[in-house]
């Protein structure tokens, strides 16, 4: 009767630690899909602000005639605005990358 409780302790906990390792993997495997979303996130956020740039840039270039110089004033400090709001973002995007690789 003994040795069949030592194999049923023995047994019991062997299953605790496969259940640790399944909760482990289940762990890594959550932090490689909020990884992902990051890095997905983050270059979302790039290629808005290259877009909306380029869209700028495209409305000077592209018009027929000369630009006056207030849009032209307008148009360029929207542009360092955009540029200041995506180094923020950059910058909110380095902090995320540092707190999850801790």
């Amino acid at each position: 009767m003994v040795e069949i409780q030592e194999r049923i302790s023995d047994l019991e906990k062997r299953m605790d630690e496969f259940e640790d390792q399944d909760n482990a993997k289940i762990g890594y495997q959550a932090a490689i899909n909020l990884w992902g979303i990051l890095v997905e996130t983050s270059w979302s956020r790039i290629n808005a602000m290259v877009v909306a740039n380029s869209i700028i840039i495209g409305m000077l270039v592209l018009s027929s005639q000369p630009v006056p110089t207030f849009f032209a004033k307008i148009l360029s400090v929207i542009g360092v605005i955009l540029t200041i709001l995506w180094a923020l973002m950059m910058h909110c995007d380095a902090k995320f990358v540092d707190y999850y690789r801790q």
